[in-house]
């Protein structure tokens, strides 16, 4: 049925169904936030009468300015009837002509409207709002649908926020809602429509009364989440309570804060972080590792000078570089597990020989390749078995380049700290974390050493380990833990980069934090991070050290200051309270933190925040309450120079989304306001476009707050696990995948060209997370400082102590295993990139069946006999184009085998590759043949073949 409404002369027409589509929303200052108007039905909107407001010098309006008022209203009225008979007269018109017509309607709108606001606010000049008359704009919206329900037009339709879809329609009431129906409805007022007990203009589908119990007195008018006004302040004209104001149209604040961050820009490239080139070339980086078309590149030699910037393979002091401040591992880590080892020999103990770095370097890169192969769940060892129960999973590059029971010791001596220097249990200095925390430390010290400069944004957040050895059951692994308990695991407070996985700070949870009682759980470690950050501040904001600078850095062993000024840190509510907020303020840091509901502020009662628990059977009315205002509360606290505590700035945000939300801004906010984010779903015709709620609080705080659990995930995803009872094995192993993942976004930055433009290349050729590691556990597993690859190597003694032709030998860049002495036939060689390179360049591999016929056609029986190239049995028979000797008939199994790509390095004349002399040798199984395949086809791709 079509709705009618009255025209100038007094008959009904139908209603035209384009109309409400065409008609605006009322236009506002630009000094005001868009907000999502009343969405309520007109049978229950209450005309706001010009009478009873104060002007701005606190005089009511008088009953004659009124009249005047309400005249000229209802002369704009008529000129908005004089358009729509206009406009319904005209039959069927051109769009343009339409459009014409509904712009003359809008203006008659738009004017009608203006003059009831006049008549209510006749002081207002310009597009300014007296602070006094702060909510009247759902005075304006509420004129505005009174005007187009007289005309019988649905105000819903021309309701929505600024940044919405087009075809998106916001929530409103069922249909046929009667706010009669609602519990005790007779029992409560009238439904506030004035500003001072209605702030906010909601509408009475969201803005209900509640009660003491179903059978007390009334209460308050509420929203879903429990939130009611705070009292109006008659003497100051605001919405003040203890010291707060509050602002329910959206707040902007006096000062600037985090550069001048608004919507639409609230992560600023001036506050970004960035790696140092400079600093990276000085510690090695070459054009080589870089740029796939130079005559010298090697796939995995970048990946593993990440791993050696952050975990370096020789000690600083002698690596050649000239102040070197990076802080020593793989050399400590030598030194801590060979005085551990020898402290566990005697005379009824087996024999360890010693650990060297390369050995270590291999261990790892075990690890992280068997994770890279998809991960043994803890099960490693299987990487070393043999047989038919293991096909698949046995891996020849791991089995040649450390034994198993080599394995096994590494795993059993290997150590991260002294123990004959560390403070025990009960002592004074005792560090719960000493015996794993090496490798984090380290890898946060040595990462500033490559950075310009550390995004001012950080987001600070637990890391979880879990115990890696046997929990109870009958020894069965403990796995899928959420949380650990007190001997599952533990966590780490790291701070990182919001848009980055680079971890700037950390601090180990545990109990013996030498911290100031009144903090709570939670606020003792944003306590630890401030003072963590205080040591990172750059002076006077200078991100390039001088040369002395530099060198006393050095001497200190201090980490390089990389924060230009004091950052922005996110927190999720396990670090809110009060005493933290205030810590924080009073030291001139910013900080943003969901609050938890028994850590409100103190100041402001419970039932003016949204607090409650939402009712599940109104999901339509807690879905339409997202799109309400957010409610400000703001406060400045004055600075105490003769404590040293400076002035800052407190708001407290409070909103719903799928939930009540309250977020605490420290220093951090310039303005609140509702806005809305496009969210899609779906493909083709199944594509559909939503508005999801959002205001600044809560767009940092959802950009900021995942980047520790994304990289736990990407931690995760390494695949990285080795069973064992050791507690410290676990956090030990957690910082190794941190720098996996961490190298991983350094190569990304450099090969994006963020560090330098002429090194980009193109997307869809850089490395995924899953091949990085691939290359990388290849790399550390092929370690050798005879090659003198990285710098310090020439400096270590196992290349100081080759005679000089060993040392031209072993001066290849080849990231293949070392070649090894004539005497040495132990078979733990491989194929190596320039052996493959060479053979390439013979006519022995045969692209497709066509060049494989001819060799197979084109053979001739010789004079004597040679031992086959392919199983090395003796034969008269000879490959016409190699001119080698090769079985041909009665199988030609050698001549395919030989002619094959995969099966290079498993012939018999390849066992000089292999490192396995010609007696040595024995014809490979389907297995070696598997693995050999493999390891060929990656040797394939990176030479691009």
């Amino acid at each position: 049925t079509k709705r009618s409404f009255a025209s100038s002369d007094g008959s009904s027409r139908p209603s035209p169904t384009k109309v409400a589509a065409h008609t605006p929303p009322l236009e506002r200052p630009a000094n005001r936030p868009s907000r999502l108007r009343p969405d309520i039905d007109g049978n229950n909107v209450q005309p706001v009468t010009p009478l009873g407001h104060a002007s701005p010098a606190g005089d009511l309006i008088t009953t004659e300015e009124a009249s005047t008022a309400e005249s000229t209203h209802t002369a704009n009225n008529n000129a908005v009837l004089a358009a729509f008979d206009r406009l319904l007269d005209d039959g069927d018109l051109s769009d343009e002509e339409e459009d014409g017509d509904m712009a003359e309607l809008d203006m008659a709108r738009n004017e009608a409207v203006a003059s009831r606001l006049v008549a209510q606010l006749p002081d207002i000049e310009g597009d300014s709002l007296p602070t006094v008359y702060e909510g009247l704009g759902d005075d304006v919206d509420a004129i505005a649908n009174d005007d187009l329900r007289k005309y019988d037009l649905d105000p819903e339709s021309v309701v929505g926020l600024s940044e919405a879809p087009a075809d998106w329609k916001a929530p409103g009431p069922p249909e046929g809602w009667d706010p009669t129906k609602v519990h005790r409805y007779k029992d409560a007022p009238p439904f506030p429509t004035d500003f001072k007990h209605n702030p906010g203009g909601w509408p009475e589908w969201l803005f209900r009364p509640s009660f003491e119990s179903r059978t007390g007195p009334f209460k308050a008018f509420k929203l879903p989440a429990g939130a009611e006004p705070v009292p109006y302040n008659e003497d100051t004209g605001q919405f003040e309570i203890n010291g707060w104001d509050v602002h329910y149209k959206g707040f902007k604040g006096d000062k600037v804060f985090r550069d001048g961050a608004a919507k639409g820009n609230l992560f600023p490239e001036s506050r970004k972080g960035k790696l140092d080139l400079e600093a990276l070339r000085r510690y090695g980086l070459k054009d080589e590792y870089v740029e796939t078309d130079h005559p010298n590149y090697d796939p995995l030699a970048l990946p593993v000078f990440l791993h050696q910037i952050l975990l370096p393979f020789v000690e600083p002091k002698k690596s050649g570089i000239e102040n070197d401040g990076r802080l020593p591992y793989y050399s400590d880590v030598m030194q801590y597990t060979n005085i551990y080892r020898a402290s566990k020999i005697g005379p009824h103990a087996h024999s360890v020989k010693e650990f060297n770095v390369p050995e270590l370097v291999h261990a790892d890169g075990i690890v992280l390749f068997d994770g890279a192969l998809g991960g043994s769940n803890g099960a490693i060892h299987q990487r070393w078995m043999t047989g038919p129960d293991y096909f698949g999973i046995h891996d020849m590059m791991i089995s040649s380049t450390m034994s198993y029971t080599r394995f096994c010791e590494w795993k059993a001596y290997h150590k991260l700290n002294n123990n004959f220097d560390t403070p025990k249990k009960g002592d004074a200095g005792y560090d719960p974390a000493a015996k794993g925390r090496l490798v984090l430390d380290v890898l946060i010290h040595n990462l500033a050493e490559v950075t310009y400069k550390a995004s001012t944004d950080q987001c600070s957040d637990e890391t979880t380990y879990m115990y890696e050895g046997f929990g109870p059951g009958g020894g069965l692994i403990s796995r899928n833990l959420d949380k650990p308990s007190v001997r599952s695991g533990g966590q780490i407070v790291l701070s990182m980069d919001v848009d980055k996985p680079y971890p700037r700070a950390c601090i180990h949870r545990h109990k013996l934090h030498d911290t100031p009682s009144r903090f709570k759980q939670g606020q003792q470690e944003v306590h630890l991070m401030m003072n963590a950050y205080d040591r990172l501040l750059m002076p006077d904001g200078l991100a390039q050290e001088t040369t002395e600078a530099l060198r006393e850095r050095v001497r200190k062993q201090e980490t390089r200051r990389i924060f230009e000024s004091k950052p922005m840190t996110v927190y999720d509510n396990y670090f809110s309270g009060e005493e933290g907020d205030k810590d924080a303020g009073e030291r001139g840091f910013a900080k943003l933190t969901t609050v938890r509901r028994d850590r409100f502020p103190r100041e402001i009662p419970k039932k003016h925040l949204h607090s409650k628990q939402l009712d599940n059977s109104q999901k339509d009315r807690n879905k339409a309450a997202r799109y309400l205002d957010p409610i400000v509360f703001h406060k400045s606290i004055p600075s105490e120079p003769t404590d040293g505590k400076e002035e800052y700035e407190r708001v407290l945000i409070s909103f719903q989304s799928t939930g009540a939300c309250n977020l605490s801004a420290i220093n951090c906010m310039n303005t609140v306001s509702l806005y809305t984010r496009t969210k899609e779903r779906g493909r083709g015709e199944h594509k559909y476009r939503r508005a999801i709620e959002m205001n600044e609080g809560r767009d940092i705080y959802l950009v900021g707050y995942g980047r520790i659990d994304g990289t736990d995930h990407m931690c995760t995803n390494t695949r990285m696990k080795i069973v064992s009872r050791k507690y410290w094995h676990a956090m030990e192993n957690h910082g190794k995948k941190m720098a996996a993942v961490v190298s991983y976004q350094m190569y990304l930055d450099i090969v994006s060209g963020e560090v330098n433009p002429d090194w980009c290349i193109e997307e869809k050729d850089r490395a995924s997370f899953g091949v990085f590691r691939h290359r990388q556990g290849r790399g550390l597993m092929a370690y050798d400082p005879r090659k003198r690859k990285f710098p310090g190597d020439e400096n270590t003694r196992a290349f100081t102590q080759m005679n000089q032709y060993e040392r031209i030998r072993y001066g290849s860049s080849d990231f293949g295993p070392p070649r090894r002495k004539r005497s040495d036939r132990s078979g733990h060689g491989e194929v190596t990139r320039s052996h493959i390179s060479d053979a390439m360049d013979s006519d022995r591999f045969c692209e497709d069946f066509t060049d494989l016929r001819e060799h197979l056609v084109d053979h001739y029986m010789s004079t004597g006999k040679s031992k086959c190239h392919a199983c090395g049995i003796p034969t008269y028979q000879r490959c016409g184009i190699c001119n080698v000797p090769l079985h041909f008939v009665p199988q030609a199994g050698c001549a395919v085998d030989y002619h094959n790509v995969n099966f290079f390095g498993l012939a018999f004349c390849d066992h000089g590759i292999r490192n396995i002399s010609a007696k040595d040798w024995k014809s490979p199984s389907d297995e070696d043949r598997i693995n050999n395949a493999r390891h060929i086809s990656t040797l394939l791709r990176n030479l691009g073949g």
